[in-house]
């Protein structure tokens, strides 16, 4: 029983230094007013990238606009909860380099790899 209110005390305290938090949270409010914003006049300003009165492709231009004001907000919610919960764990910060470590080789190799294959089937013709 002691762990796990330690666990979630270790979850839950501040970050060693709050100005980083604080900073944190202030840049994910004004991003998340700017993409509200955005995409709000892009949707109902009536001069955008494929005008309202072309008929059905007028109101998907609006509604990708909208989706991709909302995707993005999901990918800063989670980038944002991923970076504080680094913040608080120290033990966290050492799987997460790894993580990274190891993605950046499997990213790095497969595009090696996608260039070797590219040139080959370029040196062929």
């Amino acid at each position: 029983m002691t762990e796990k209110t330690n666990v979630e005390e270790m979850a839950l305290a501040p970050l060693p230094d709050n100005k980083i938090e604080q900073w944190v949270n202030t840049a994910y409010r004004a991003t998340v007013i700017g993409v509200v914003v955005l995409s709000g006049i892009y949707a109902f300003f009536p001069i955008d990238a494929i005008p309202d009165f072309i008929p059905l492709a007028g109101q998907t231009d609006d509604l990708a606009a909208l989706l991709a004001g909302g995707g993005s907000l999901t990918f800063l919610t989670a980038v944002r909860t991923i970076f504080l919960a680094i913040m608080r764990r120290p033990r966290v910060r050492v799987g997460c380099l790894a993580l990274f470590v190891v993605t950046g080789i499997f990213l790095v190799g497969g595009a090696l790899l996608a260039f070797y294959g590219l040139y080959s089937l370029l040196e062929s013709l």
